[in-house]
């Protein structure tokens, strides 16, 4: 078996299966059976286009899991012609960020791959990953301490505008020095709206910032 990460625009697509009663209703990456004689490439390209009225371009393998009898190796891929519709085997789609991965009920044998999803679509969407504290600076101040080679792979300059997301959500603001490091604020507001307190150590995402409607610190 092989199964698609179809990526667009950091999300990947999700799709719920309507049958067989034993998997219906149960979230997996597209995909299916290779034919004899078939490449995982050939196949997965076939049956992306039959399940979901697309042509895709198969990247880079992701990952393999192994479920009883059934064995599915997992590739990258992209969009290249159409717009992805539930065709065949299934009855639902939906576009899923790295922190949106869980918000579905994945079949067991899709779910052990989710790690190297989040790993690809962070790859992929210019994001950088790390766990840090959120510290208390000065009286009420709060502030994610990040590593210098941080800033460097986002973006030149001394004050990078960037896309900061905790426990699912994002807001915008600069990295800024700070008591001899640097630093990403995190207002009163941020935390309660992320639900987070000086102390909590957690798991940041940060992108250079992008312009649109994120509230600011």
């Amino acid at each position: 078996m092989v199964g698609a990460a179809l990526v667009r625009g950091g999300r990947v697509l999700a799709a719920r299966r309507s049958r067989p009663a034993a998997l219906a209703r149960g979230w997996e990456f597209p995909g299916g059976k290779v034919e004899p004689g078939e490449a995982d490439v050939d196949a997965l390209a076939r049956e992306c286009h039959e399940e979901l009225g697309v042509t895709v371009s198969v990247g880079v393998r992701l990952g393999q899991a192994v479920d009883g009898p059934i064995r599915l190796t997992l590739y990258g891929a992209t969009l290249r012609t159409g717009r992805p519709q539930p065709l065949q085997d299934h009855d639902e789609l939906r576009w899923l960020t790295a922190d949106t991965l869980t918000d579905v009920g994945w079949l067991p044998i899709d779910r052990t791959l989710l790690p190297a999803v989040t790993d690809h679509l962070l790859r992929h969407s210019g994001t950088v990953r790390f766990r840090a504290r959120l510290e208390r600076h000065g009286k009420t101040a709060t502030g994610i301490v990040v590593p210098d080679e941080l800033v460097r792979r986002l973006q030149r300059g001394e004050r990078p505008r960037v896309a900061v997301t905790i426990r699912g959500y994002t807001f915008r603001t600069t990295i800024a020095p700070m008591g001899g490091q640097l630093v990403i604020g995190v207002s009163a507001g941020n935390r309660a709206a992320a639900a987070v307190a000086a102390g909590d150590v957690l798991d940041v995402d940060v992108e250079p910032a992008a312009t649109g409607s994120l509230p600011r610190v």
